[in-house]
């Protein structure tokens, strides 16, 4: 059967077919809706004049086999495979892609998506644009929400919005911020500034000039801190760096742990080279020895292993039962054992 003249697809559809059809394809030849029924027969319909509440006169047949560009639009062309091209001079050429508005964006890859914004381009399948401009996604199902001039080419990339960040690995992601790149598999930037994770699981949640570059390392936030071997960690602060294996730096500013399992919880200047030595607090002090630490002070030299170097010690309770052997005693060099 064939039905010419209908005011509306819709009314058409939902008025005078039963529910009961199988299947229905549009051929752009003819304008035709064919309707396949359950009962084996086929219902052709042509003529549709006029959309209402939402009816197709609003998109055009396009140059894809079964794909439609928007009527209030200019220079869109979908010529993918049931390609929708929306919005201004658009281009959906990928098979089964999408445009949804804005202006000239482009869609080239399979099953790929951008919601709308302007110029950016999605160049690789199941990848996804939600908006902005001037963004890229580039790699297998790789995705951008939003903001301008970001780039995932990464597979199964992720940048959130923000400003020229790059995703360029295996499961890498930045959330947001500006100039930040994430080049590790499976790293991340949560936001800030010229941040850069570029080792497996690395990580930076925020800061500025920061770099993450050890497998597994992370840096919480601050400036200009870094992190460059395996399960290294810098909290903060300015200029540390956490070289070591495992190293941490809680704070402050250009604190060096290079030894492996070392650490500096805060202060200035200070390094923890020793395998397992620490320095909490203070400035200018260097602990070299085994299992060692600096409990304060400034410019202390610790070099001896399963040492413990303090400055000035103050015990408020001490024992009212003193003996020889709970005694301090000092030696000619100054030292306290």
């Amino acid at each position: 059967a064939t039905i010419t003249g209908c005011t509306t697809l819709q009314n058409y559809v939902f008025n005078s077919i039963s529910p009961a059809f199988s299947g229905a394809s549009y051929i752009a030849s003819s304008s035709t809706f064919s309707f396949e029924t359950m009962g084996g027969g086929t219902i052709n319909v042509t003529g549709i004049t006029s959309g209402g509440d939402g009816g197709f006169s609003g998109w055009t047949a396009s140059s894809g086999v079964n794909s439609i560009i928007a009527n209030n639009g200019t220079g869109n062309q979908a010529s993918g495979l049931f390609a929708i091209a929306g919005g201004a001079n658009s281009s959906a050429s990928g098979n089964k892609s999408f445009i949804g508005g804005g202006g000239y964006n482009s869609v080239t890859g399979y099953y790929s998506v951008i919601g709308g914004g302007v110029s950016n381009s999605n160049t690789s399948q199941r990848a996804f644009i939600g908006g902005g401009q001037s963004n890229r996604a580039s790699n297998l199902y790789s995705s951008i929400v939003g903001g301008q001039s970001n780039l995932t080419s990464g597979s199964r990339s992720f940048v959130g919005g923000g400003n020229h960040n790059s995703a360029t690995t295996y499961n890498s992601s930045v959330v947001g911020g500006q100039f930040n790149l994430a080049s590790g598999s499976r790293s991340f930037i949560g936001g800030g500034t010229f941040n850069i994770a570029s080792n497996t699981y690395s990580t930076i949640v925020g800061g500025k000039f920061n770099l993450s570059s050890g497998q597994s390392s992370f840096i919480g936030g601050g400036q200009q801190n870094s992190a460059t071997t395996y399960f290294s960690l810098v909290a903060g602060g300015y200029k540390n760096i956490a070289s070591g294996n495992r190293s941490f730096i809680g704070g402050g500013q250009r604190n060096t742990a290079s030894g492996s399992y070392s650490s500096i919880l805060n202060g200035s200047g200070n390094t923890a080279s020793g395998h397992a030595s620490s320095v909490i607090v203070g400035s200018g002090n260097t602990v070299s020895g085994r299992n060692s630490a600096i409990i304060g002070g400034s410019g202390i030299l610790g070099s001896n292993n399963n040492s413990a170097y303090v400055p000035f010690l103050f015990i408020k309770s001490a024992s009212t039962t003193v003996t020889v052997d709970d005694m301090l005693v000092k030696d000619s060099a100054g030292e306290v054992f």
